[in-house]
């Protein structure tokens, strides 16, 4: 008969650390996913595909679809060009985790993630 302690050596420590090494993989394709999506919204955006605020009766010419062409307006007009800082920032992160060196102190980046992205606009709005 199995006992516990046979359970807990079933799964070692290599193991646990290879699960969790793939759920940072998975976490990177991901982002890298969400981040690729993203580009493909913003570089395609036309002001007259259809959206949350704007009822056209026509498909929408964004590279991503209705959901492409509805994201990149609200980003555009939420921040503006910074807009292009978040699918900058998921694909870095991306490349981080894929690459094996990973997010140290992830919950730091992500509470510094939307006050960058409400004080990158105003920097931006200083230049010519």
């Amino acid at each position: 008969m199995a006992s516990i302690t046979d359970s807990a050596r079933k799964y070692s420590a290599r193991d646990q650390r290879s699960w969790g090494r793939f759920a940072i993989v998975v976490a990177g394709l991901a982002c890298l996913v969400v981040g690729a999506f993203l580009i493909g919204s913003l570089i395609s955006h036309d002001p007259a595909d259809p959206s949350w605020n704007q009822s056209v009766n026509r498909s929408a010419k964004n590279l991503m679809g209705l959901p492409g062409a509805r994201i990149s307006d609200l980003l555009l007009q939420w921040i503006g060009y910074a807009a292009w800082l978040l699918p900058l920032v998921l694909i870095d992160w991306a490349v981080r985790c894929i690459g094996g060196r990973g997010l140290k102190r992830f919950w730091l980046k992500l509470a510094v993630l939307p006050p960058l992205l409400l004080a990158a606009p105003l920097a931006i709005s200083i230049l010519p």
